[in-house]
């Protein structure tokens, strides 16, 4: 009689994510949880460093069945790598997308100044700025006066104003809605 022994590969494990909710979009103020399981042929459940968590942005984000972390902002692909007593792998991965806080922006006024008089035709420099997108263009700065109503877009340009008293205001916009806005009294 002969002995033979059939010795089978190892077979890598099987990994996989899950978060806290159903969200896909996170901000970079909140804690995320992540759970995840794997399942190895041969080992059975992998738990503590057998389960390593990364993000293609950020890097190691620890080990075990379980994590908390917050993230950068960014599109991140988050990877749960489950290696085996035999060093087989397997990964599971979870696409999520995490957004800074949206600040308002900062609407200034660098000419006129408030309580300045002028003639019309003046031309007047205006800046908007937003502390995420930087300088903002075109429609996304709106000037009006509470005399002649809407007077202009842009950073800046010429306009002729009635003679009067007015509340000029710029209202600024960013891409993600956010306003903000700000007023100054000048005579014409």
């Amino acid at each position: 009689t002969v002995a033979i022994t059939v010795t089978l590969p190892n077979a890598p494990p099987t990994a996989s994510i899950s978060t806290e909710s159903s969200e896909e979009t996170f901000l970079t103020t909140e804690n995320i949880v992540f759970n995840g399981s794997a399942n190895d042929p041969e080992d059975g459940t992998l738990t503590g460093g057998a389960l390593i968590w990364t993000s293609d942005v950020d890097g190691q984000l620890g080990t075990g069945e379980s994590i908390t972390t917050s993230l950068s902002a960014g599109q991140h692909t988050i990877s749960l790598t489950a290696t085996d007593s035999q060093g087989a792998s397997g990964v599971g991965t979870a696409i999520i997308t995490v957004e800074a806080l949206n600040l308002p922006p900062e609407a200034s006024i660098t000419s006129p100044v408030a309580g300045q008089s002028f003639e019309t035709g003046v031309n007047i420099a205006f800046t908007g700025t937003d502390p995420e997108e930087g300088s903002l263009t075109g429609a996304s700065l709106v000037w009006t006066s509470d005399f002649n109503g809407q007077i202009g877009t842009r950073q800046s340009f010429s306009a002729s104003l009635s003679a009067g008293s007015h509340i000029v205001t710029l209202t600024v916009t960013d891409s993600r809605q956010a306003e903000a806005a700000v007023s100054i009294s000048i005579t014409v």
